[in-house]
């Protein structure tokens, strides 16, 4: 993401309504005036905007066109959790720290563990820990990284955790380059560095 990009020229690009952006003018390719910019992205869910070679996620550019500049804090969530929900009312600023504290909220597991197609995956801020079939094991793994990196155990995610709300999975080993040298909840110590 170009963090650059002009406010002006994304509201000289874009109509707003509702949390999707339009087309003002014909732009890209085979792109009308008034069409609904950008695709959704398939593994996401998000919606992704290409303009002069680049790609934007949409609610960056939301954010953008309503606020004139990115947010300092580093993460735009989506209130609902609704990847496509790009209104302004449901977008909110947050740091990496609580971006990794709200995923477990928002993802029916716990604080820093998020549910893929291969199992559980781990990770504290931008920092990958490991993917693990169990979910206690992968929470075990981000509370050991979290509490090396910042003295303390982690804080609980609000509202609880509700972990019965399952993951559905391919219950075949991850990809080799899915193992993280092989980091366990036994062997954690290097991460969190």
């Amino acid at each position: 993401m170009n963090k650059n990009l002009d406010p002006a020229l994304v509201r000289a690009l874009f109509d707003y309504k509702d949390g999707v952006l339009y087309w003002k003018a014909p732009a890209p390719k085979r792109t009308q005036a008034g069409a609904v910019a950008g695709c959704l992205h398939k593994q996401s869910g998000a919606w992704h905007i290409n303009y002069m070679g680049s790609k934007y996620l949409r609610s960056r550019l939301v954010w953008l066109w309503h606020h004139g500049e990115f947010p300092a804090k580093a993460w735009i969530r989506r209130r609902n959790d609704n990847p496509t929900d790009d209104r302004i009312e449901n977008l909110h600023a947050r740091t990496s720290l609580e971006n990794t504290l709200d995923l477990g909220t928002y993802r029916g597991t716990v604080p820093g563990v998020t549910c893929a197609e291969s199992g559980f995956i781990a990770r504290l801020n931008d920092q990958y820990i490991g993917i693990y079939q169990s979910l206690d094991d992968a929470e075990q793994a981000f509370a050991l990284a979290y509490t090396k990196r910042y003295g303390t155990p982690p804080p609980q995610a609000k509202g609880g955790v509700n972990k019965s709300a399952g993951c559905s999975f391919n219950t075949s080993p991850p990809p080799p380059f899915f193992i993280a040298n092989g980091i366990s909840p036994a062997n954690i110590q290097g991460a969190g560095e």
